[in-house]
């Protein structure tokens, strides 16, 4: 019994310590709200009016294993964003794929992961959703057309 105990309580510190590395790496409301200039309540609004998505892929769904898509809040529109822009990940590469609005989060950006796989697309997405900039953060999907 006491061994049983043993190993449940390193289990759970382990991931306790899995949970508080992906939330120490994560920018925390007042540290996007001075980023781009805004107030806190700027963010909150904008939370209320398009609450995030935490979707995640099907397991059954195929993506590109090399690269992450996000959505921004429009606060975060104008920002130019680089790969240091996101230290939650280990991101080569950052692409704007779509033009943005100053009235919906519409803004399309792709992240290019140096380690690329299945595991490391959804490890990402998950620290992305965390983000108060990002409105979605979801998988680059493979679609084919026949």
């Amino acid at each position: 019994m006491k061994r049983l105990f043993a190993i449940l309580l390193i289990l759970a510190l382990m991931l306790c310590a899995a949970g508080c590395q992906i939330s120490q790496s994560t920018y925390t409301k007042a540290e996007i709200a001075a980023k781009y200039g805004i107030e806190e309540s700027v963010i909150d609004e904008w939370h209320n009016k398009y609450p995030k998505s935490n979707d995640l892929p099907p397991e059954d769904s195929e993506f590109a294993e090399d690269s992450v898509i996000i959505c921004v809040y429009p606060f975060a529109n104008a920002y130019e964003f680089t790969p240091e822009d996101f230290p939650e990940l280990q991101c080569s590469a950052v692409y704007s794929l779509a033009s943005s609005s100053d009235t919906t989060p519409t803004r399309l950006i792709i992240l290019s992961l140096k380690d690329g796989s299945r595991q490391a697309v959804i490890d990402a997405i998950k620290r992305l959703q965390l983000r108060a900039d990002v409105y979605s953060a979801g998988a680059n999907y493979v679609i084919s057309g026949d």
